[in-house]
C-alpha cells in the first residue's frame, strides 16, 4: 500500500474536476454565443445611432410637451415625410415581448429623459419616437409604426401634418377594431397644441 494513503483524510468536498477541452472551447469568448450576441447587439446599436445622424429630426421640425407628455409638429409635413426613429439601449429580448419595441430580436429600452423639462440635464436625452402617444380616436391618428431597412422601429406620418398638430398613433384597441373593419373615419379636426403646452380636441 502506498505510504501516502495513511495521510489521507475524509472530506465532504467535491473532488476537483478538469473541464473537458472540447466543452471549454465551445464557451470561450471567441466562440461563445453570448459573445456573438453582444457583438451583434453592438452593431445594431451603431445602426440606431447612424439612423439619427443620417436623417436627423431637429427642434425646428417638432416640439416637445409636458402636462401631459407629448410631441407636435412645428411645420408642415407631406405624408410620409416625417420619420421618428427609435433610440435607446438594446437588450436581449425575453420570452414576453408584448408592448415593447424590437430590433432584430433585441428590445429597445428608452433613454432617460425628464417629464419635467426644468429637470433636464446632461444625463437626459430627448428621443422624439418615445414622445408619440397612442389614441383610440381614428381621426386623430397621423403616425403609423413601421421599420426602417436597418430594422429600427420608427413612426412615420400617414397623412399631411400641419404646424401645431399633435403626433399620435393608434392604440392597440383601435388597431384591432380597424383590422376587424369596425371603425369608420370621423370628420373631426386634428388634435392641436393649445398655447404651446396643452392639448385640445
Amino acid at each position: 500500500m502506498d505510504e501516502k494513503l495513511k495521510d489521507w483524510k475524509k472530506t465532504k468536498r467535491e473532488p476537483a474536476v478538469a473541464l473537458d477541452k472540447a466543452i471549454a472551447e465551445k464557451y470561450l469568448v471567441q466562440s461563445s454565443k453570448v459573445s456573438a450576441d453582444m457583438l451583434q447587439m453592438a452593431q445594431y446599436q451603431l445602426k440606431l445611432h447612424e439612423e439619427h445622424q443620417n436623417n436627423p429630426v431637429t427642434a425646428e421640425d417638432i416640439g416637445f410637451l409636458q402636462n401631459p407628455t407629448g410631441i407636435f409638429a412645428r411645420k408642415k409635413f407631406a405624408a410620409g415625410k416625417l420619420s421618428l426613429v427609435a433610440f435607446g439601449s438594446l437588450a436581449l429580448a425575453k420570452d414576453n415581448t408584448k408592448g415593447v419595441h424590437l430590433m432584430h430580436g433585441f428590445t429597445i429600452q428608452p433613454p432617460k429623459t425628464a417629464i419635467d423639462f426644468s429637470k433636464l440635464d446632461d444625463k437626459c436625452m430627448l428621443c422624439p419616437f418615445w414622445f408619440v402617444k397612442n389614441t383610440g380616436e381614428q381621426d386623430a391618428v397621423n403616425m403609423v409604426l413601421k421599420a426602417k431597412a436597418s430594422g429600427a422601429p420608427c413612426y412615420v406620418n400617414s397623412k399631411v401634418v400641419l404646424p401645431g398638430e399633435l403626433l399620435l398613433a393608434a392604440n392597440e384597441t383601435l388597431l384591432k377594431k380597424v383590422a376587424a373593419g369596425g371603425v369608420e373615419p370621423a370628420a373631426k379636426p386634428a388634435a392641436k397644441v393649445d398655447s404651446g403646452t396643452k392639448w385640445k380636441r
